[in-house]
């Protein structure tokens, strides 16, 4: 797409959502009170591919003192793999996966005086999610366990696949989301990979990464989250 072609076209309005919270104890991989101040959404790990109490504890801090909405980022139980590794699993015992890690979640977010606004899968179980209609109603289910009268907790997935006709067809919020920092095959599947790099998309094509904004933010949604990270 040319650059007078982007530039009249109506003005972009996303949502920035990041995964937050990825270290362990003393270790980090990036810098969160930075991403802090500039995102809207924060998807915070819940142990099971990184962190631990004492992370969780300060990000839902960070997450307090930026007016950023708090999401679960629950994943495999996979920490060597940094949940990138699929693995078989009931969709039953994906219900109890996630409603182990978004409880402790939970435990933080009340101690803040927060509410949990959003759940997304993380790595490997994001991509098996929307291929499976059965895992994605297993995992859509979990919001609607944390979802009171008062309070919808939404699901941010992949538009357009599993994870969105699970959430219409169980009546949860559905937040479709394009990733910034990944590749996408020719089929539309998003190519996660153990050993994560950044999108050669991005990189090298920066107006065709608009353009693919363009097209998600155009859709018919409350708004559209971009998942990204910093760029080197």
């Amino acid at each position: 797409m040319k650059t007078q072609e982007l530039s009249s076209m109506s003005p972009l309005k996303a949502t920035v959502n990041c995964d937050m919270g990825e270290g362990f104890s003393l270790y980090t991989i990036s810098d969160d009170e930075a991403l802090m101040k500039t995102i809207h959404l924060a998807n915070v790990a819940c142990g099971f591919h990184a962190s631990d109490f004492s992370v969780m504890d300060k990000t839902v801090q960070l997450a307090k003192e930026h007016s950023v909405l708090v999401g679960a980022h629950p994943s495999l139980p996979d920490r060597q793999g940094f949940g990138r590794r699929e693995m078989k699993m009931k969709p039953e015992e994906l219900v109890s996966c996630f409603v182990y890690q978004v409880g402790a979640l939970c435990g933080f977010l009340q101690r803040y005086g927060l509410v949990l606004n959003h759940i997304k899968p993380h790595g490997a179980i994001y991509g098996q999610t929307a291929r499976s209609d059965e895992l994605a109603r297993a995992a859509v289910s979990v919001c609607k366990i944390f979802s009171t009268e008062d309070h919808q907790v939404a699901f941010v997935g992949l538009a357009g696949t599993a994870h969105q006709t699970a959430a219409e067809d169980l009546g949860v919020r559905f937040i479709p989301e394009w990733f910034a920092d990944l590749d996408y095959s020719q089929s539309g599947e998003l190519i996660i990979t153990q050993w994560r790099g950044y999108s050669n998309t991005m990189k090298s094509q920066p107006m065709q990464t608009l353009s693919f904004l363009w097209a998600v933010t155009s859709m018919k949604s409350p708004y559209a989250a971009i998942q990204t990270r910093p760029v080197q």
